[in-house]
């Protein structure tokens, strides 16, 4: 008895209709969504491509530098105007504490110089 009526319960899930969604001319406001999401996705898609151009820019400039130098500090600003966080290449600690000591040394002369 307990059987038949689990399967009443199962078959009247399984047969169960699903509504249908009305097909035809979309509305202004389906439209209009459509737009706004195909725009935002657009955008998307836009701002990943230029940052991977940048991504692909920054890697080419570091290989060149490693060519020519074993340890060194890129920082500056874009040609937009935007500040470009600093890229420190070094091997070990030891490469990357002399960058910090030249480094400082090199700013402290700027200093006195202007004096």
């Amino acid at each position: 008895m307990q059987q038949r009526i689990h399967l009443q319960k199962l078959n009247k899930y399984v047969h169960k209709k699903t509504p249908k969604v009305p097909r035809g001319k979309p509305s202004k406001k389906t439209h209009d969504l459509q737009n706004l999401l195909k725009d935002a996705l657009r955008l998307r898609l836009s701002k990943k491509r230029k940052k991977r151009v940048v991504e692909d820019e920054l890697e080419a400039m570091v290989a060149t530098c490693q060519e020519f130098m074993k340890s060194f500090i890129i920082l500056g600003y874009s040609l937009d105007g935007n500040a470009v966080d600093p890229i420190i290449v070094a091997a070990n600690q030891q490469d990357a504490d002399a960058l910090g000591n030249y480094l400082s040394k090199f700013i402290n002369s700027q200093d006195s110089d202007q004096d």
